[in-house]
């Protein structure tokens, strides 16, 4: 069953792409002057993570080193509050 799901646009058609909470999903963009990647994977204990990168284009153009801009859960909330504020 797909736990991550990616969409790609362009000058072609419309594409996604499932990633299941093994295979995770990884992506880039990239231009001639640097890009940025994109990885997310579901962790042991369930929770969904992702780390996103600004690094160098193959042809060796954009930051350098990679530059990691996030790194932690897809929802942004690093631990889940407890409900009744417990």
């Amino acid at each position: 069953m797909a736990q991550w799901q990616g969409f790609i646009h362009g000058s072609r058609r419309p594409v996604t792409r499932l990633g299941t909470k093994n295979s995770g999903l990884s992506a880039f963009v990239g231009s001639w002057q640097g890009r940025v990647s994109v990885g997310g994977w579901t962790t042991e204990d369930g929770v969904d993570m992702v780390e996103v990168h600004l690094t160098r284009h193959s042809n060796g153009a954009g930051q350098s080193p990679s530059v990691v801009l996030y790194h932690g859960p897809i929802s942004g909330i690093e631990k889940p509050q407890p409900e009744n504020g417990e």
